[in-house]
Protein backbone atom coordinates (compact mmCIF):
# COMPACT_ATOMS: atom_id res chain seq x y z
CA UNK A 1 0.00 0.00 0.00
CA UNK A 2 1.38 3.30 -1.59
CA UNK A 3 0.00 6.40 0.96
CA UNK A 4 -1.57 8.89 -1.48
CA UNK A 5 -0.82 12.74 -1.01
CA UNK A 6 -4.98 12.40 -1.00
CA UNK A 7 -4.76 10.54 2.24
CA UNK A 8 -3.05 12.74 3.94
CA UNK A 9 -5.73 15.46 4.72
CA UNK A 10 -8.70 12.57 5.72
CA UNK A 11 -6.19 10.85 8.20
CA UNK A 12 -4.92 14.04 9.78
CA UNK A 13 -8.51 15.27 10.18
CA UNK A 14 -9.93 12.05 11.96
CA UNK A 15 -6.79 12.44 14.40
CA UNK A 16 -8.30 15.84 15.38
CA UNK A 17 -11.69 15.18 15.57
CA UNK A 18 -10.45 11.88 17.67
CA UNK A 19 -8.59 14.12 19.83
CA UNK A 20 -11.77 16.28 20.68
CA UNK A 21 -13.75 13.79 21.20
CA UNK A 22 -11.58 12.26 24.26
CA UNK A 23 -11.09 15.69 25.18
CA UNK A 24 -15.13 16.14 25.35
CA UNK A 25 -15.61 12.78 26.83
CA UNK A 26 -12.85 12.90 29.59
CA UNK A 27 -13.77 16.52 30.36
CA UNK A 28 -17.16 15.18 32.20
CA UNK A 29 -17.36 11.46 31.34
CA UNK A 30 -20.52 11.01 33.32
CA UNK A 31 -22.30 13.34 31.15
CA UNK A 32 -24.95 11.57 28.98
CA UNK A 33 -24.29 14.48 26.09
CA UNK A 34 -20.35 13.74 26.63
CA UNK A 35 -20.86 10.22 25.56
CA UNK A 36 -22.72 11.37 22.17
CA UNK A 37 -20.28 13.44 21.38
CA UNK A 38 -17.73 10.55 22.23
CA UNK A 39 -19.89 8.27 20.39
CA UNK A 40 -20.09 10.97 17.10
CA UNK A 41 -16.29 11.85 17.24
CA UNK A 42 -15.41 7.87 17.00
CA UNK A 43 -17.89 7.34 14.59
CA UNK A 44 -16.58 10.45 12.57
CA UNK A 45 -12.94 8.95 12.95
CA UNK A 46 -14.01 5.90 11.52
CA UNK A 47 -15.60 6.81 8.67
CA UNK A 48 -12.35 9.64 8.01
CA UNK A 49 -9.86 7.10 9.02
CA UNK A 50 -11.33 3.98 6.59
CA UNK A 51 -12.04 6.63 3.74
CA UNK A 52 -8.26 8.01 3.94
CA UNK A 53 -6.97 4.62 3.94
CA UNK A 54 -9.29 3.66 0.75
CA UNK A 55 -7.49 6.62 -1.03
CA UNK A 56 -4.34 4.81 -0.77
CA UNK A 57 -5.50 1.46 -1.74
CA UNK A 58 -4.79 0.12 -5.25
CA UNK A 59 -6.76 -2.80 -5.09
CA UNK A 60 -10.60 -2.56 -6.05
CA UNK A 61 -11.33 -5.42 -3.54
CA UNK A 62 -9.59 -4.02 -0.62
CA UNK A 63 -10.57 -0.84 -1.00
CA UNK A 64 -14.41 -1.71 -1.11
CA UNK A 65 -13.95 -3.34 2.14
CA UNK A 66 -12.48 -0.38 3.42
CA UNK A 67 -15.02 2.24 2.25
CA UNK A 68 -17.98 -0.90 3.73
CA UNK A 69 -15.99 0.09 6.99
CA UNK A 70 -16.12 3.39 6.21
CA UNK A 71 -19.73 3.34 4.89
CA UNK A 72 -20.86 1.22 8.08
CA UNK A 73 -19.76 4.53 10.37
CA UNK A 74 -21.81 7.16 7.91
CA UNK A 75 -24.53 5.08 8.37
CA UNK A 76 -24.28 5.25 12.08
CA UNK A 77 -23.27 8.85 11.97
CA UNK A 78 -27.21 10.45 11.85
CA UNK A 79 -28.47 8.67 15.12
CA UNK A 80 -24.84 9.54 16.77
CA UNK A 81 -25.59 13.12 16.05
CA UNK A 82 -29.46 13.07 16.80
CA UNK A 83 -28.43 11.44 20.40
CA UNK A 84 -26.69 14.60 20.97
CA UNK A 85 -29.54 16.89 21.12
CA UNK A 86 -31.66 13.99 22.86
CA UNK A 87 -28.95 13.51 25.69
CA UNK A 88 -28.20 17.34 26.41
CA UNK A 89 -32.00 18.06 26.35
CA UNK A 90 -32.65 15.03 28.90
CA UNK A 91 -35.71 13.75 26.90
CA UNK A 92 -37.18 11.00 28.34
CA UNK A 93 -38.56 8.77 25.91
CA UNK A 94 -36.57 6.43 24.62
CA UNK A 95 -38.51 4.74 22.06
CA UNK A 96 -37.53 7.18 19.15
CA UNK A 97 -33.41 6.40 19.72
CA UNK A 98 -34.70 2.42 20.17
CA UNK A 99 -36.51 2.84 16.76
CA UNK A 100 -33.96 5.03 14.82
CA UNK A 101 -31.40 2.83 15.68
CA UNK A 102 -32.93 -0.03 14.25
CA UNK A 103 -33.51 1.17 11.12
CA UNK A 104 -29.74 2.49 11.28
CA UNK A 105 -28.85 -1.09 11.70
CA UNK A 106 -31.18 -2.43 8.83
CA UNK A 107 -29.19 0.07 6.42
CA UNK A 108 -25.98 -1.60 7.96
CA UNK A 109 -27.18 -5.34 7.22
CA UNK A 110 -28.16 -4.04 3.61
CA UNK A 111 -24.84 -2.47 3.17
CA UNK A 112 -22.89 -5.50 4.43
CA UNK A 113 -25.20 -8.06 3.08
CA UNK A 114 -26.32 -6.61 -0.13
CA UNK A 115 -25.28 -3.94 -3.11
CA UNK A 116 -28.14 -2.19 -2.19
CA UNK A 117 -26.76 0.68 -0.69
CA UNK A 118 -22.85 0.56 -2.25
CA UNK A 119 -23.27 -1.22 -5.83
CA UNK A 120 -19.20 -1.01 -6.93
CA UNK A 121 -17.00 1.55 -7.10
CA UNK A 122 -15.81 4.63 -9.47
CA UNK A 123 -11.73 4.96 -10.10
CA UNK A 124 -10.73 8.75 -10.03
CA UNK A 125 -7.31 10.47 -9.78
CA UNK A 126 -7.23 10.68 -5.65
CA UNK A 127 -8.32 6.71 -5.46
CA UNK A 128 -11.38 4.91 -5.55
CA UNK A 129 -15.24 6.08 -4.36
CA UNK A 130 -18.46 3.42 -3.66
CA UNK A 131 -21.11 3.85 -6.31
CA UNK A 132 -24.99 4.12 -5.18
CA UNK A 133 -27.04 1.43 -4.90
CA UNK A 134 -30.75 1.49 -5.06
CA UNK A 135 -31.17 2.07 -1.56
CA UNK A 136 -28.93 4.84 -1.42
CA UNK A 137 -31.38 8.04 -1.72
CA UNK A 138 -33.51 5.85 0.71
CA UNK A 139 -30.94 5.96 3.43
CA UNK A 140 -29.71 9.70 2.25
CA UNK A 141 -33.71 10.81 2.65
CA UNK A 142 -33.49 9.18 6.19
CA UNK A 143 -30.51 11.11 7.08
CA UNK A 144 -31.62 14.24 6.22
CA UNK A 145 -34.59 13.56 8.26
CA UNK A 146 -33.09 12.68 11.40
CA UNK A 147 -30.13 15.45 10.83
CA UNK A 148 -33.44 17.68 10.64
CA UNK A 149 -34.91 16.33 13.51
CA UNK A 150 -32.13 17.73 15.48
CA UNK A 151 -32.59 21.27 14.83
CA UNK A 152 -36.60 20.56 15.26
CA UNK A 153 -35.92 19.20 18.95
CA UNK A 154 -33.65 22.30 19.75
CA UNK A 155 -36.45 25.02 17.90
CA UNK A 156 -39.55 23.23 20.01
CA UNK A 157 -36.91 22.84 23.08
CA UNK A 158 -35.28 26.40 23.10
CA UNK A 159 -36.94 27.22 26.59
CA UNK A 160 -34.75 24.34 27.96
CA UNK A 161 -31.59 25.65 26.88
CA UNK A 162 -31.75 29.56 26.68
CA UNK A 163 -34.91 30.36 29.18
CA UNK A 164 -32.55 31.26 32.34
CA UNK A 165 -29.41 33.26 30.17
CA UNK A 166 -31.85 35.45 28.66
CA UNK A 167 -34.20 36.00 32.14
CA UNK A 168 -30.76 37.05 33.61
CA UNK A 169 -29.45 38.77 30.24
CA UNK A 170 -32.80 40.17 29.97
CA UNK A 171 -32.86 41.82 33.90
CA UNK A 172 -29.08 42.85 33.26
CA UNK A 173 -29.82 44.99 30.55
CA UNK A 174 -32.68 46.43 32.04
CA UNK A 175 -31.39 47.64 34.85
CA UNK A 176 -28.44 48.83 33.23
CA UNK A 177 -30.89 50.78 30.88
CA UNK A 178 -32.94 51.86 34.02
CA UNK A 179 -30.05 53.66 35.84
CA UNK A 180 -29.06 55.03 32.41
CA UNK A 181 -32.06 56.59 31.97
CA UNK A 182 -32.20 57.49 35.85
CA UNK A 183 -28.75 59.08 35.72
CA UNK A 184 -29.41 61.01 32.46
CA UNK A 185 -32.81 62.57 33.43
CA UNK A 186 -31.33 63.37 36.95
CA UNK A 187 -28.67 64.70 35.08
CA UNK A 188 -30.80 67.22 33.53
CA UNK A 189 -32.61 67.77 36.42
CA UNK A 190 -29.97 68.73 38.81
CA UNK A 191 -26.38 70.38 38.58
CA UNK A 192 -23.47 68.56 39.68
CA UNK A 193 -24.12 69.64 43.04
CA UNK A 194 -27.46 67.77 42.95
CA UNK A 195 -29.11 71.34 43.62
CA UNK A 196 -31.79 72.68 40.70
Amino acid sequence: MRISFYSVFPLLSSLFILFLGIIVFINHHNSSTNRAFGRFSLLTFIWLVTSGISYSIINEQQALVWLKISYVAVILMPIAFFHIPYAFLKLPNKRILVSLYMINFLFVYCLIKTDYILEGLYKYFWGFYPKAGLLHPVYLIFFFVTVGACDFLLFINWYKIFIFPFIHIFFISFTYNLKAIIRGTLSRCFNRDGYQ
